[in-house]
């Protein structure tokens, strides 16, 4: 429509006199310009037009509910879910969505279950939403349940990458494979690249980097998360200087890499004994607009422990704004040790 593909000009022009135009105009006209203000993050606007208008449909009710659950005040979206008149799978949807990022598990499962007939789309929202808030068994229990006969509800792509994605977090290699081998072929769902990273992140993490290195082979398009993927699985699985080698190649693709590609690389370093390297590779993070976070911290802890610079180990806790004892909680073993051998509980004192 042209409401939407001109919205910022509309906007930013004159909207008043937009405006006036649209009191003869109908419902969808004035969802375009709800919906657009809300796109935006400018929801004062969206309600007042809102307010405004004559007739509503769900679709302004989900535009408001969206523009709220955007920025976060899940409050006043969950005000509007309540008052509308009539709710469809697609509020509660983002509800769910909104539940889910701030990690509301309980009141996103709630409505989940007041739901009455749920489609495919309802079962992937509370299935994301477990996987993403690291319950992966209740996103298993989820998935079974769609599955029974009194439910039947048809998997699509979505489900599946998300469900590999809980196998993968359970290092469940026989379930999330059986996937791959069985159900995809009885259900004639074809692979895309979302659903070969997450498998390739399910195979790579349980060892079995023959398969994971099969699949990104086949990738169309190679992304950091596929990237990481690998870097990670082969680093944590023995396979060090392939974990290196698929760094190098994602600096040369110019794709930016995350906190997890790091990880994967210095638990790679870590474990072929280059300090001098991973200190390079822990400093340039801040190149790429990361903090490291506590398991950063850890792995070059260990790095610096095992190569016997103790001292340096120590400064570089002492240095850091974070709690040492989150430090110690990513990672356990070898610093409690060190804390004890080295600084006699000056950490716990300072």
């Amino acid at each position: 429509m042209w409401i939407q593909q001109h919205l910022p000009c509309a906007i930013s022009a004159n909207t008043v006199g937009f405006r006036k135009h649209l009191v003869y105009k109908d419902v969808v006209s004035w969802n375009s310009m709800v919906s657009g203000y809300s796109r935006t993050g400018d929801v004062e606007k969206a309600l007042r037009l809102f307010q405004e208008m004559l007739e509503r449909n769900q679709t302004s009710w989900n535009a408001m509910i969206s523009g709220y659950v955007e920025c976060g005040k899940l409050d006043l979206a969950r005000s509007f879910y309540n008052s509308m008149p009539q709710r469809n799978n697609i509020s509660c949807i983002m509800m769910i969505g909104g539940y889910s990022k701030c990690g509301d598990i309980v009141s996103a499962r709630k409505l989940f279950d007041e739901m009455g007939e749920k489609d495919h789309l309802l079962y992937n929202a509370m299935i994301a939403c477990y996987a993403k808030n690291s319950r992966p068994k209740e996103a298993l229990d989820l998935f079974d349940e769609m599955l029974q006969p009194s439910v039947d509800v048809q998997a699509d792509k979505m489900t599946l990458a998300t469900v590999i994605s809980a196998c993968s977090q359970l290092g469940d290699l026989s379930f999330g494979s059986s996937i791959h081998e069985l159900y995809m072929n009885q259900m004639g769902i074809t692979m895309d690249d979302h659903l070969c990273t997450a498998l390739i992140d399910l195979y790579a993490k349980c060892g079995s980097i023959d398969k994971a290195f099969k699949l990104f082979h086949k990738l169309h398009k190679k992304d950091v998360v596929a990237y990481t993927a690998m870097i990670l699985g082969c680093g944590i699985n023995g396979k060090e200087q392939i974990a290196i080698k698929l760094f190098d190649e994602t600096m040369e693709s110019k794709i930016r890499p995350n906190l997890v590609s790091f990880s994967g690389l210095l638990t790679a370093l870590s474990h072929v004994g280059m300090v001098e390297e991973s200190s390079q590779c822990f400093n340039s993070m801040k190149r790429y607009g990361l903090v490291p976070i506590p398991d950063h911290y850890s792995l070059m802890v260990e790095i610096l422990g095992r190569a016997g610079q103790l001292e340096e180990a120590h400064n570089l806790i002492k240095n850091i704004a974070l709690n040492w004892k989150l430090i110690a909680a990513g990672m356990g073993h070898f610093l409690l040790i060190y804390t004890r051998v080295l600084v006699g509980g000056r950490m716990l004192r300072g």
